[in-house]
């Protein structure tokens, strides 16, 4: 199978200070299954597009290394991500919006641009995944997993596209 993957849109919602909700949607090219989810991850593991720092704004522009936010690339698999309901990764990034151990809340208009990029992802989304990785997951970090106080992950895919959402705060 080859797969490649052409960044077709991207939003980047800044959320409270430090916060942001990136989201990129590629356009799957080449020969691939689409009903094989899990044979796209593999691919989109494997490719460069996945490689991002996420400690600055852009910085899908610059190849950080072997990293993906707080982890080593290399150490990412297939089997790190749980097959989710659209409805489950909703709540779970509603709930990382309300984080308590933040000290205020993202402002209505970021929480509004959130939301608005999930209702428009809830007309297309057919299967969803989120990484389990956490960031007590010690095997998988590289040296300056700790900018990342927050790193959440989700992989929405529609016919013939994915979208890579990825929530963090640094």
């Amino acid at each position: 199978m080859t797969v490649e993957f052409e960044a077709s849109e991207r939003e980047q919602l800044p959320l409270w200070d430090f916060g942001w909700l990136d989201a990129t949607r590629y356009v799957l090219r080449g020969e691939h299954p689409t009903e094989q989810p899990a044979e796209i991850l593999r691919e989109l593991l494997r490719n460069r597009v996945y490689r991002n720092s996420f400690a600055e704004w852009e910085s899908f522009k610059r190849d950080p290394g072997p990293i993906h936010g707080p982890f080593w690339v290399d150490r990412i698999q297939v089997s790190d991500y749980e097959s989710v309901s659209f409805d489950a990764l909703c709540d779970d990034v509603r709930r990382g919006l309300a984080q308590p151990s933040f000290s205020r809340l993202p402002s209505d208009e970021q929480r509004e641009s959130v939301e608005a990029l999930l209702a428009r992802l809830r007309k297309t989304a057919l299967q969803c995944f989120r990484l389990k990785l956490s960031r007590s997951d010690e095997s998988h970090r590289h040296d300056t997993w700790f900018v990342h106080v927050l790193f959440y992950e989700y992989v929405a895919f529609e016919h013939q596209a994915l979208w890579l959402l990825v929530m963090g705060y640094d």
